[in-house]
C-alpha cells in the first residue's frame, strides 16, 4: 500500500514541473529582455538560448497528460479503500488541480507570453 501511495504523490508533481518551467522561462525573458515578452515582438526563447527548460516543459506537460488521470484513479482507489493520507499527500494531491488551473489561466488570460514561451 504504502509503494502505491508513494508512486501515487510522485505523480502528483509532474504536472508542476510544467508550471515551475513556463515561470522560470517567463522570468529569464524578463530578465533579458528588461520587460514582459510579448510574442511576435520579442526574440523566441529559442534565440535567449533557454530552450533546455523548454524541452524540460514539454516532457513534463506530454507526460502529464498521462499522469494526471493515472493520479486520479489511484487517489480513488486508495480513497475506497479508506486510507489516510497525511497533510504532505493531501497538498501534493492538489498540485496537479493548480496546475491544470495555472495552465488554463496561462493560456486564456496570458495568451501572449503563452504563444511566446510555447514558440
Amino acid at each position: 500500500m504504502t509503494s502505491i501511495k508513494f508512486v501515487n504523490k510522485i505523480l502528483c508533481y509532474i504536472p508542476f514541473v510544467w508550471v515551475i518551467c513556463f515561470f522560470t522561462m517567463v522570468l529569464i525573458g524578463i530578465l533579458r529582455l528588461n520587460k514582459i515578452p510579448i510574442y511576435g515582438i520579442d526574440p523566441d526563447p529559442y534565440a535567449l538560448s533557454i530552450d533546455w527548460i523548454n524541452i524540460i516543459m514539454m516532457i513534463s506537460l506530454a507526460i502529464s497528460l498521462f499522469s494526471i488521470p493515472a493520479n486520479f484513479i489511484l487517489t480513488l482507489a486508495l480513497a475506497f479503500q479508506k486510507v489516510k493520507f497525511t497533510i504532505g499527500e493531501k497538498i501534493a494531491l492538489t498540485l496537479p488541480i493548480l496546475s491544470i488551473g495555472i495552465f488554463f489561466v496561462c493560456k486564456y488570460l496570458l495568451s501572449n507570453l503563452f504563444e511566446w514561451v510555447l514558440d
